[in-house]
């Protein structure tokens, strides 16, 4: 890819229509080789702290790696929660691509003018509107079961590729997932396919089977 991020060069090929998840998932299989999370987070927009109310893509080893029985190094999150040492998000990873979307939508519900989200909390919001909610208003939806982490600030090795709302459907469908386990301090770790990660969630949410 050349300098234009793969955000841009979807809506560049979408021309302003309104186009479906089919469409931009099939663009997406077409762009495959070229994409990835390094990648993107070398091209786009990086933050040093989160967005809060916004997706962000980082690089993140978890220290406690060993004790899981899965993890994700480059998490796709929705900060919601902070904590002085880091913070609590959704990572959209650890759902299959339609529990992926069908949990954005839920989620659009919380849309708000980014000027009145929680100031005292986060400070400064640069972009228009974020998914302003809190998790007292969330707990108990659909698709939460398996996504919501704790993220240490220590053990995050990049800066955060800021996502807005008008592209989160389509960070939302990337292959980027990378799930491992084992103890990634000692290079002790093996990938795990992301298809036994969706299972697991299935089962937690009930989903068919």
């Amino acid at each position: 890819m050349a300098k234009d991020t793969i955000f841009k060069e979807l809506r560049d090929e979408a021309k302003g229509r309104e186009l479906s998840v089919q469409w931009y998932r099939s663009k997406i299989r077409a762009l495959a080789p070229r994409i990835s999370a390094q990648r993107m987070l070398e091209q786009g927009k990086t933050t040093v702290k989160p967005n809060y109310g916004l997706m962000n893509l980082f690089w993140y080893k978890p220290i406690h790696a060993a004790k899981l029985s899965y993890y994700d190094v480059f998490p796709l999150v929705v900060p919601f929660k902070y904590h002085r040492n880091g913070f609590t998000g959704i990572n959209f990873h650890y759902l299959s691509i339609p529990m992926r979307v069908a949990l954005l939508e839920r989620l659009q519900g919380f849309e708000q003018d980014a000027e009145t989200y929680r100031q005292d909390e986060f400070g400064n919001q640069t972009d228009k509107e974020v998914l302003g909610f809190r998790w007292q208003e969330i707990i108990g939806m659909r698709g939460l079961k398996k996504t919501v982490h704790r993220y240490r600030a220590k053990y995050v090795y990049s800066n955060f590729l800021k996502i807005g709302l008008d592209d989160m459907v389509v960070a939302s469908l990337l292959p980027v997932e990378r799930f491992y386990t084992g103890d990634i301090w000692s290079d002790m770790q093996q990938r795990v396919q992301p298809r036994e990660v969706w299972t697991d969630s299935r089962r937690a949410e009930n989903y068919g089977r």
